[in-house]
């Protein structure tokens, strides 16, 4: 690996560098700061899920190869995903396409395999943060439709106006700012089909295909929320070479 300066980050943005090579941890450790970018080193799954749960962390690093197998970095990886909306991007010695699969499967933002450049690594992870805080901050409904109000779908309440889903069975799904107004503008438009294009005209300043993936991301991650609890039914079909689809009819619930 080699690496050099590179202009700052700002304080404030918290890397978490979980890699049990103590050597190759202070590589990336020293350079991230030298970016500018504060850094927590972890050695293990315990240590991060502890520093995630305090929060103030921005990006995850993540050895694949973490512990004593492969298992212990995959299945961090999925619970990563599973309990956070942290970026991360996997870090691993294996250069095989299956493993580049399979981590994009669980959730990462991103892979780059050993040995690497750690200017290129430092570059991934402004790319990321950059489209992460760009869809934060600009993913708001320009005309989700309707703006207000539960609606019903399939046995599901969602209130589009606070931003709460409960499944069929009453059990409330966690969702975040961003998921809520993807499934606010798919409510929107039911049974309507739906281009990329035209999702991200119905999103604030979404106006480049970074924008596009991320789309793809938190629609990911609302699929993964949501099929546990929809009983086989599909809500979200995708169309390949063309967009999304709502499939089921919504109904305003009555007052």
């Amino acid at each position: 690996m080699s690496g050099g300066s590179t202009a700052g980050a700002g304080p404030a943005t918290r890397i978490a560098i979980v890699e049990d090579d103590t050597v190759i941890s202070d590589q990336m450790r020293e350079a991230f700061e030298e970016a500018g970018f504060a850094v927590s080193e972890v050695r293990s799954g315990d240590e991060l899920k502890v520093l995630l749960a305090g929060g103030g962390v921005h990006m995850v690093t993540l050895d694949l190869d973490l512990g004593q197998g492969n298992d212990d970095g995959i299945d961090l990886a999925r619970d990563i995903r599973r309990n956070s909306d942290v970026p991360f991007i996997v870090v691993t010695g294996s250069r095989k396409k299956l493993h580049r699969i399979v981590s994009l499967e669980l959730g990462a933002d991103d892979v780059i395999a050993k040995p690497f450049d750690l200017d290129e690594l430092i570059a991934r992870v402004r790319a990321i943060l950059r489209r992460v805080r760009r869809a934060a901050s600009t993913i708001e409904p320009r005309e989700a439709a309707p703006t207000g109000g539960v609606v019903r779908f399939e046995g599901w309440r969602f209130d589009v106006a606070g931003h709460r889903v409960w499944a069929p069975s009453g059990k409330p799904v966690a969702l975040t700012g961003a998921e809520s107004t993807l499934l606010a503008i798919l409510v929107g438009s039911a049974r309507v089909r739906l281009s990329r294009q035209e999702i991200r005209s119905k999103l604030r300043g979404a106006d480049d295909t970074a924008d596009e993936r991320a789309i793809d991301v938190i629609i990911g991650r609302l699929r993964r929320k949501l099929e546990p609890h929809a009983e086989g039914i599909e809500l979200i079909k995708t169309l390949r070479g063309e967009g999304y689809l709502f499939c089921v009819e919504v109904q305003p619930e009555k007052q």
